[in-house]
């Protein structure tokens, strides 16, 4: 059995069976806006925090999908695409700039650049590949 116990001074502890989780102080005040939201709350929190997903494709829905999900402190997101970002991917990809081009980026490896900066607490992996990868019960699968 699994309780939940909201400490203000150091973030959320989640105690089960001997084994305990916490989020800290810093993580709880980054999410607080998501956490008092019903449908997420602290509980919902530690899920993602401690998810994983993978998103196949790093196009304009793949990219906006990846910034969201580092945002809401998903714990690890794997990103596999095997393209380079080209100027014409710039109106609608918008997690890439015109750096990546000029450093012959692939869309994986700017993808995990750029994630790392909005999020250094999320783990994040970008795989430049054409096929998809083994997922685990685990996992969540974003097919682009």
């Amino acid at each position: 059995m699994s309780q939940l116990v909201l400490a203000p001074t150091s973030g959320i502890i989640r105690v089960e069976e001997g084994n305990t989780t916490m989020i800290d102080r810093h993580l709880r005040d980054r999410y607080s806006r998501q956490t008092m939201f019903p449908g997420i709350g602290g509980e919902g929190q530690i899920k993602l925090s401690s998810g994983s997903v993978v998103i196949i494709g790093c196009g304009a829905l793949g990219s906006n999908i990846a910034t969201f999900l580092t945002r809401a402190g998903v714990g690890k997101i794997r990103i596999v695409d095997r393209d380079f970002i080209e100027y014409h991917n710039l109106q609608r990809q918008v997690l890439f700039d015109e750096d990546d081009i000029r450093e012959q980026l692939p869309k994986a490896v700017a993808a995990e650049r750029h994630l790392k900066k909005v999020n250094s607490s999320v783990e994040i992996e970008g795989i430049v590949a054409m096929q998809t990868i083994p997922i685990s019960r685990d996992s969540a699968l974003v097919l682009m």
